[in-house]
């Protein structure tokens, strides 16, 4: 355990305890945002608006009035070769900040695709919410651009196509 904490550390992972101890009492915390995708695996989403919150709150965001330019990345890899279980994390990039690591929004472990209505609803619903001018923690930011960034098979999920190779 003390092992993947260093590794955390090295690698500036957002949240990282800075004690073991702290990391054993956190433990039995589990995320809110969980929740069953068609009995098929589990989905968290995180929220953009989170993740503006930690950037503004570590001082990787300016405290002024301004335009964010953010990208979300998509993509769906298998865990295993011999199981049909996958990993498909939504990362997000705030271009305007000086952190430059992605942000986790949201992530699926499950067998197959998860379902792309509850996929992508919650990133749709609060991108919609967060385009016209909002305030977080006194600060007013405006969403200016979201660019998603996809490889082919992941773009023609996202846009409810079957992708044929």
């Amino acid at each position: 355990m003390i092992y993947l904490l260093d590794i955390l550390k090295r690698h500036k992972v957002m949240g990282t305890p800075d004690s073991f101890y702290i990391l054993q009492k956190e433990e039995g915390k589990k995320l809110p945002l969980v929740r069953l995708n068609n009995e098929k695996g589990k989905f968290c989403y995180l929220s953009i608006s989170e993740n503006l919150k930690y950037l503004l709150s570590k001082g990787f965001l300016s405290r002024d009035k301004r335009d964010l330019l953010i990208h979300i990345s998509i993509d769906g890899l298998p865990l295993f070769k011999s199981s049909s279980v996958t990993l498909w994390p939504i990362l997000m990039k705030v271009m305007d900040s000086t952190y430059c690591h992605p942000l986790p929004l949201g992530v699926f472990c499950g067998v197959g695709k998860p379902n792309l209505d509850n996929f992508i609803s919650d990133i749709s619903k609060e991108i919609k919410l967060l385009s016209n001018d909002f305030s977080i923690d006194g600060v007013f930011i405006i969403l200016k651009d979201v660019t998603f960034i996809c490889d082919a098979p992941a773009r023609a999920f996202v846009q409810g196509l079957k992708f044929i190779y």
